[in-house]
């Protein structure tokens, strides 16, 4: 809906766009997170942005995007330490050789 303007449920094009999706616990804006480090206890290295809605104006139907994906995506981490690459294929930290990244 967000591309074509047209929602994909009744093929309105009466699109309300960029509305803003409210919560109203986390200063008033609904987010969505990922995590770097997911199974740890405590410091799990939030990524977070917020998020905004698609709206048919004839029959309802809603979609949601986040406004920054690229800001919540995990790097990847070296399979042996657990260190974050961003990119890197040998990890600075035990020297491992990511196989697939240094092809």
């Amino acid at each position: 809906m967000k591309r074509t303007n047209t929602c994909p449920k009744c093929g309105s094009s009466d699109v309300i766009t960029d509305a803003k999706a409210i919560d109203r616990v986390d200063n008033g804006a609904l987010s969505v997170s990922t995590f770097r480090k997911p199974d740890a206890a405590v410091f799990k290295g939030q990524l977070t942005t917020t998020m905004s809605a698609w709206v048919c104006a004839d029959c309802g139907y809603l979609e949601l995007y986040a406004d920054s994906p690229k800001s919540i995506k995990v790097p990847a981490a070296c399979k042996t330490c657990g260190y974050l690459l961003a990119g890197l294929h040998r990890c600075p930290e035990c020297g491992t050789v990511d196989p697939v990244a240094a092809r």
